[in-house]
Parts: C-alpha cells; sequence; structure tokens
C-alpha cells in the first residue's frame, strides 16, 4: 500500500517538474527542432535587447532562432520559446514575472506564460512594424515601437489595442538597417520616452498622447533611453557617441557623461548602443560600439569601471534587479555576466554567429563550422560542442579536413590560409601571411579544397581570380592558376586528384585544370551567369555548378557538354549558395537565399524533398561520409542535421 505522505511527495515532484522548462527532458540541441532534422547546433545569432525576470532568477534572450530562456546563476540553458517568424529583436518580463513579451521586426507582438513557455496570444499592430517592446510598469499595459513614428499600447489580461501615440519631431523612418530606436516607461506609468532619428527624445503622455517635453541635445540618431528607478531622470545614448542624462520634470540637460579627458575632447569612442540603471539610481551602465562597458555614477558623472572582455560591438546591458549582476550582449556571439559592484566576470554563454560553411570529417565524427572568424568542432554522435578554434581575425568562408582527418584547413576574409590539427585544435602554420606591398595586398579567400591524397591544398582568392596549389607537408606554394576573377568563386577536386574545376565569369563558365602540370584542359561554356559552387560527382563523370541564375547545371568532365538544367523560375529561389552531392553520387543538396534547401534527384532532376527550418539563407551544406546524415549551415548562426537516406526515395 502506498503510503499518504509518499503519495503527496510524488504529486509535488511531478507538479513541480511540469512547471520547470524542459526539465529532465532532453538536451537543447533537440528543443523546437523542424521537421525531418536530427539535432541543431549552435544556440543562434544573439540579438536586440535582454531582459531579467524580476526574481533575477531567469535572463531572456533574443536570438535569430527563437529566445532563449537562462538560468541567470548557473547559465543554464532553461528553454527555447519558438513562434516568431523572423529574428527576435526584444523581449520584456513583465512586473510581476508571469508574463513575457516579444517582437521580431514585423507587426506582432508574442505573449507568454513566463513560467511554462506555453504561447499565450499575439498582438497585431496597426500597419506597423514592432522591433522594441516592454511592460508599463504597473503591469496593465504592453507598449511597442518600430521604424514607423508611432508607439502601439495594448491592455495585458485581453490583449484589446488600446491607442497608438505619435511621435512628434521623430524624422523619417528607418531603412531596415538602422540601428532600433527603444521605448521606456517612467515609473508611474504616465510617461514614455523614445529615441528618434533626428536627435530629439519626446517625452509623450501615456493616456493623452500629447508631448510633454522634447529633449534636444544629441546630434544624430539616439537609440537607447532609460528612466531612473525614481523617474527624475533619464538617460539616453546614441550615434553621436554621447551619454546625456536629462531632468524630466523640466526638460533640461543634466549631464553629458564623456569618460576621460580626452573622450572630453573628442567624445566616447563608439556608438552607445545600450543604458541601464542600476535599482538604486546610483549608477549607469552603457554598452557601446567599441565592444566596452562603462559603469558611471550618476550624481557625479564620473565613470566608475571600464568592463572589457568582449570581442565586438556590445548591443544589450542590463542590471538585475537586485543589483548584484550586469548581464552583457554583443555581436562577439557571447552573453557575459559581471559583478556589478567590481565589475569581475562571472560567466560567459557562448552563442555562434553566422555560419559561411560546413564539414564533416572523413569518420562522420566531427563535424566543423565557421562563419565570423571562429571555427567550432562539433561531435556529431553526442551533439556537443568539442571547442573552438581561434585565429582568423576576419570572417571565414571555407573549411575542409584532410582526407585523412588530421588537419583541418580555414580560409579567411582576413587574407590568410590556417592549417589546424583537428584532434587537438593546435595551430599547425599560415599559408598565406597577410602581406602589404604600397597600396597591394594578399587578397581574400574565398575557397579551399584537399586533393583526395591530402598532399594538395587549392585555394581560390579574389586578386583577379587566381588559385593556387600548395604542398601541404612543407607550406609552400607550387603553382598559380590565372582564372577569370568571379566573387565568392570555388574550386573541387576530382575524386581520383588529377583534375581541378573552378569557377568563372560569363563566357567562361567553368575551367578544369591538370592538377601535376597547373596547365588549363578544359573551359566549359555556356551563356549563364557566374558560378559559385562546383562540385564533381563522386564517380568523376559530372560536374555541377551553381550560381545567381537560379539553377543547377550539370556537365560531362570528359567532353565539356553541357548536360542539363534544372531549378527554379522565380528570382532568388535556387540561388546556389550551399550545394553537394550525396557519397552515392544520387542526389544533390542545394540551399537558397529563402532559407530552404533542396534535395534533387540527379537522374529525373526532380525534387525529393524539401527542407525548411533556417530561419536566414543557407550558405554551405554537406553529406556526412555514410550518405546518412546532411548538414547545412546559415546565416542564422546554427548548423542543423537533417535524416537522410543513401537510396533514392
Amino acid at each position: 500500500m502506498i503510503s499518504p505522505r509518499f503519495s503527496l511527495s510524488l504529486l509535488l515532484i511531478l507538479v513541480s517538474t511540469f512547471y520547470l522548462p524542459n526539465a529532465f527532458a532532453q538536451d537543447s540541441t533537440q528543443w523546437s527542432l523542424p521537421e525531418g532534422t536530427i539535432a541543431r547546433l549552435g544556440k543562434g545569432r544573439i540579438m536586440g535587447s535582454i531582459a531579467y525576470s524580476p526574481d533575477s532568477r531567469q535572463l531572456a534572450v533574443p536570438s535569430s532562432i527563437g529566445i532563449w530562456i537562462y538560468d541567470a546563476e548557473t547559465g543554464e540553458a532553461l528553454d527555447l520559446l519558438t513562434g516568431h517568424e523572423n529574428w527576435v529583436r526584444s523581449v520584456a518580463f513583465s512586473p510581476d514575472g508571469q508574463r513575457l513579451a516579444s517582437s521580431c521586426g514585423d507587426e506582432t507582438i508574442q505573449l507568454w506564460d513566463a513560467k511554462t513557455g506555453r504561447h499565450i496570444r499575439t498582438l497585431t499592430a496597426e500597419t506597423t512594424s514592432i522591433s522594441y517592446v516592454t511592460f508599463s510598469p504597473d503591469g496593465t499595459e504592453i507598449a511597442g515601437a518600430g521604424s514607423e513614428q508611432t508607439i502601439q499600447l495594448w491592455y495585458v489580461e485581453t490583449g484589446r489595442h488600446l491607442r497608438t501615440l505619435t511621435r512628434h519631431n521623430f524624422g523619417e523612418s528607418a531603412s531596415p538597417f538602422s540601428p532600433e530606436v527603444a521605448i521606456a516607461f517612467s515609473p508611474d506609468s504616465w510617461t514614455i520616452a523614445t529615441g528618434s532619428y533626428t536627435g530629439s527624445v519626446p517625452l509623450l503622455d501615456v493616456r493623452t498622447g500629447t508631448q510633454i517635453h522634447t529633449l534636444k541635445g544629441h546630434r544624430g540618431w539616439v537609440t537607447n533611453v532609460v528612466f531612473s528607478p525614481d523617474g527624475t531622470t533619464l538617460a539616453s545614448g546614441g550615434r553621436d557617441k554621447t551619454i546625456r542624462l536629462w531632468d524630466t520634470r523640466t526638460g533640461t540637460p543634466l549631464e553629458t557623461l564623456t569618460g576621460t579627458p580626452l573622450e572630453t575632447f573628442i567624445g566616447l569612442p563608439g556608438t552607445i548602443n545600450s543604458v541601464s540603471f542600476s535599482p538604486d539610481g546610483a549608477t549607469l551602465a552603457s554598452g557601446s560600439d567599441d565592444g566596452t562597458i562603462r559603469l558611471w555614477n550618476v550624481n557625479t558623472g564620473m565613470p566608475l569601471y571600464m568592463l572589457e572582455g568582449h570581442a565586438d560591438e556590445v548591443n544589450s546591458v542590463a542590471f538585475s534587479p537586485d543589483g548584484t549582476t550586469l548581464a552583457s550582449t554583443s555581436s562577439d556571439s557571447t552573453l557575459r555576466l559581471w559583478d556589478a559592484n567590481t565589475g569581475r566576470p562571472i560567466r560567459t554563454i557562448v552563442h555562434t554567429s553566422w555560419v559561411n560553411s560546413v564539414a564533416f570529417s572523413p569518420d562522420g565524427a566531427t563535424l566543423a563550422s565557421g562563419g565570423d572568424g571562429t571555427i567550432h568542432l562539433w561531435n556529431v554522435k553526442t551533439r556537443t560542442h568539442i571547442g573552438p578554434l581561434k585565429g582568423h581575425t576576419d570572417d571565414i568562408n571555407s573549411i575542409a579536413f584532410s582526407p585523412d582527418g588530421a588537419t583541418l584547413a580555414s580560409g579567411s576574409d582576413d587574407e590568410t590560409i590556417r592549417l589546424w590539427n583537428a584532434k587537438t585544435g593546435e595551430h599547425l602554420c599560415t599559408l598565406i601571411r597577410r602581406e602589404r606591398l604600397g597600396f597591394r595586398r594578399t587578397s581574400w579567400v574565398w575557397s579551399i579544397a584537399f586533393s583526395p591524397d591530402g598532399a594538395t591544398l587549392a585555394s581560390t582568392s579574389s586578386d583577379n581570380g587566381s588559385i593556387r596549389l600548395w604542398n601541404v607537408k612543407t607550406g609552400t606554394q607550387i603553382h598559380t592558376l590565372k582564372a577569370p576573377w568571379s566573387p565568392g568563386s570555388r574550386v573541387a577536386f576530382s575524386p581520383d586528384g588529377t583534375t581541378l574545376v573552378s569557377a568563372g565569369s560569363p563566357g567562361m563558365t567553368l575551367q578544369v585544370w591538370n592538377v601535376q602540370t597547373g596547365t588549363l584542359l578544359w573551359t566549359y561554356t555556356e551563356d549563364i551567369e557566374d558560378v559559385w559552387r562546383v562540385a564533381f560527382s563522386p564517380d568523376r563523370t559530372t560536374i555541377v555548378s551553381a550560381g545567381p541564375d537560379r539553377f543547377l547545371h550539370l556537365w560531362n568532365t570528359k567532353t565539356g557538354e553541357h548536360l542539363h538544367t534544372f531549378g527554379h523560375t522565380h528570382w532568388g529561389a535556387g540561388w546556389g549558395l550551399g550545394m553537394a552531392f550525396s557519397p552515392d553520387g544520387q542526389t544533390i543538396a542545394s540551399g537558397d537565399l529563402h532559407n530552404t534547401i533542396r534535395v534533387w534527384d540527379v537522374d529525373t532532376r526532380e525534387i525529393l524533398r524539401t527542407l525548411t527550418g533556417h530561419k536566414a539563407m543557407v550558405e554551405s551544406v554537406t553529406f556526412s561520409p555514410d550518405g546518412q546524415t546532411l548538414a547545412s549551415g546559415s546565416v542564422d548562426g546554427t548548423v542543423l542535421l537533417w535524416k537522410h537516406a543513401s537510396e533514392k526515395k
């Protein structure tokens, strides 16, 4: 017989488990997966403004694939909320911590149950995009603003649209690439402050929409505003690299935070992207384009600390409600937690940025991905992050494993090719070193490929279309092949390693070279646009090419005959951003601008599968050596692993 005490304990465990997001569930690589996928590697790009829960226990982080909820103390991922069609730009907790609101730059705000992650409702704006969202301090209303000159207000409980406030002197609407302009409620919920593209900061009466004050002083876009906890002061930061403090009762300027004497003279070194008051109002934090976070004494206007650690611009800063911690996010794909009293770093949570290239190791056990200057290695079986390889200083365009799996090569916009020990991550050597002779410079490296025996590495670059062949063992250059210049062009070795195909320009579509002598064997011509991707079929009989003409082209490798053209008829749908043959040669996978991957039957040239799930264009695709898995890398900062049958369906 089961005792009542045991039954009650079991019930409490079940209830607590139900309300803990993803508790005891599968790891985060499995959360909210698109249909047909095995796993997601990487957490996507961090976007927009972050938010603490009112009890300081959780952090909501907007990203390119959804909203990540983290334990603010341990850094553990608790949940991933998905549902937005676009990248999430802004999140906000309700004052009682029961609700979470989010926006993604379209005409909607999503409202979530902050405890369970359940989607509650969608709020729709009146013909305006919403890129920033916030709750009123009394918890009754939600405000949203975007690129238009209005602020939308809704009731929290019913979702009913309440009113529209017009921002006067706001200036012209921004382009899609303009910085976000934040809004902020005063602590009494009666006033809304907003930035502008003209440099003014309007203060609006929430109930009537009348403009109370217009704060003027910034020279250029004001990207962020925040009220002090007592409501008497407003802080604003913008593209003019200044932080200004204002008296909200009179609209008069109080202070301009300038930092060091040199900075007082020339201005702060970066655009101010985010400002946040500490709960006691004594300290202000600012994050800027120069990658630094500064803490300021509000009373004196003097800097207290400068927090360094981010490798790129700081996009968002937020104090925890208990005042002990400061959180920051950056374009370097990290979320960092700092001790708010000492400035000491506490924890770093790593996300991933855009992915330009993916590659499986020959044994299929490891997958490498690269994009923003860092190479990430992943254990395919456990789906765990093995470690980053750091050394490049600019975007990585191409990565490749040597046939024996011992070496990884990477080519970058930093004008270098680097070789790495694929097992230990040790940097072995740099084949191209950045050199400047007058105004000449070694060029961006677009593409790299190992020969089947691993002895030779081929690379393409932007210096007039040159193709270089390298001796991998010695690091010396063997040949330089002069091909027609084509931006982003690629190269591929034939399976037997005797020939190399390179992409060319219109009228000289593909060129095939003798690897041993470096001589040109064939020029495949056809009246099509540039070719950006090329690949040999495993049996060496066929070459597939793709480019901005929306089609895939098949070529006979022996005769140079153009065999077939297939793809799509509407613009951009078949743009060949990523492309690969399956190991059995029966299928071709291709990625496109519209976040889609298509798997084609080589013989019939019909679509076997259409794979959707990425939130941005697909830059790279590759098959595992056994043909059972397809990996895709995207600008959304993730790698998706898809189930793939080696035989045709």
